[in-house]
């Protein structure tokens, strides 16, 4: 073989190889926050599966079981892939024990509730390992072959609040390709 043949071979099995990798961007993303902000439901890592549902497992500083002294929350927002810039989805739960969640469409303007969804939705929070896991059913989510996603942890406590968005306030992950 030549030199010129053996590099063409060469590099034609690295091109096949790049070919089939599956895109960084396919089926499940990590992103992490770190300890940015000072209330104690502080968002630090978050993991995005889109498979035959859409899972977003949340990673928190400290999580509190009841809500006695402090009251900590949840939103999860949604983008389907449209051509704005804003969620179609939100997510919104307490993250102490007994607290509901509920699934809606997003509201005026893309960040507020709108109306709410009859699809299936649920979220379970361990506060043993300070996670949450957002889960939505593909009856929520349609055809759409890619999502990407916010979130924001909110806590009170008296008169006091604060919050934590995953990244930059109302920014989004990456898309996600369902796999």
């Amino acid at each position: 073989m030549t030199v010129r043949r053996t590099t063409a071979v060469v590099l034609a099995a690295i091109g096949l190889s790049l070919g089939l990798a599956a895109p960084a961007n396919a089926e499940s993303i990590r992103v992490r926050d770190g300890d940015d902000a000072p209330i104690k439901a502080d968002i630090q890592r978050v993991v995005v599966q889109h498979e035959a549902r859409l899972k977003v497992k949340l990673r928190f500083d400290d999580l509190l079981k009841r809500k006695d002294r402090r009251v900590q929350g949840l939103n999860v927002y949604v983008d389907l892939g449209g051509t704005d810039a804003r969620p179609d989805l939100m997510m919104e739960a307490g993250l102490w024990k007994g607290a509901d969640a509920v699934l809606a469409r997003t509201g005026q303007g893309g960040w507020g509730l709108g109306r709410r969804l009859d699809c299936f939705s649920r979220l379970r929070v361990d506060w043993q390992k300070e996670t949450a896991v957002a889960v939505l059913g593909r009856d929520c989510l349609g055809r759409h072959g890619r999502v990407r996603v916010a979130a924001v942890a909110y806590e009170t406590q008296g008169d006091e609040s604060g919050t934590d968005w995953l990244g930059d306030r109302r920014t989004f992950t990456s898309w996600v390709h369902r796999g």
